[in-house]
């Protein structure tokens, strides 16, 4: 298989599935659970981590709850930047 996702389902163990696409493995977990509540991460083909998070069987893209699947919070990778640039001390 070319690509791995670890999916973890709220509440839930998180499990790592192989497949050979996106749309592949989503239409494979939507078939198992159409109703999945979590998220998913995986390694595109150009090297860089995308997560998706999911309420219901849905893609919940710009939801309020996109991030609390990575544990931090409700807070997005932007805000963190932003905070942590403001932590950053000149002299």
């Amino acid at each position: 298989m070319r690509y791995k996702y670890k999916i973890t389902e709220v509440n839930k163990e998180p499990e790592e599935v192989q497949a050979m696409s996106y749309k592949k493995m989503l239409k494979s977990l939507l078939l198992k659970t159409p109703k999945f509540t979590g998220a998913m991460v995986y390694i595109n083909k150009k090297g860089r981590k995308i997560t998706r998070s999911f309420l219901n069987g849905r893609e919940n893209t710009y939801g309020d709850n996109q991030y609390n699947y990575e544990g931090t919070g409700n807070n997005s990778p932007l805000e963190y930047e932003w905070n942590r640039g403001s932590e950053i001390k000149t002299s």
